[in-house]
């Protein structure tokens, strides 16, 4: 299977869109901890801190390796039949997986803030 222009283009789209979310997931773990002690300075439940922590880094390394099996060209063989139903299947695992860190980090951070601001 050879490089089509589409999927020339699909993969631009897709390392675009990758970046949008190791942005997000870089930007949160920033803010977290820059600003933990201001906001909360006495936290309970800080193991959905650590939680969201790992997710946010579990979603940016999912992304780190679905952006290098795109712009490393010979990485994955694209050129049979199976080789690109393995490719498809590694973008859709760590496009999975990147998804996945994202919500999950989000979710522990929102549980956590909402159990120290509501005092749940």
């Amino acid at each position: 299977m050879s490089e089509t222009p589409q999927s020339s283009q699909e993969d631009k789209d897709l390392v675009e869109y990758l970046k949008y979310l190791t942005t997000l997931s870089t930007g949160s773990i920033i803010l977290q901890i820059a600003f933990l002690e201001k906001v909360f300075p006495h936290p309970k439940w800080k193991a959905l801190l650590v939680a969201s922590l790992l997710f946010f880094t579990l979603s940016i390394i999912a992304s780190i390796v679905l952006y290098t099996t795109i712009v490393v060209p010979g990485l994955v063989d694209r050129t049979s039949f199976s080789g690109f139903f393995r490719d498809l299947t590694i973008r859709l695992w760590t496009l999975s997986v990147t998804w996945a860190g994202f919500l999950l980090g989000i979710l522990a951070l929102v549980i956590f803030a909402l159990r120290n601001l509501l005092i749940l």
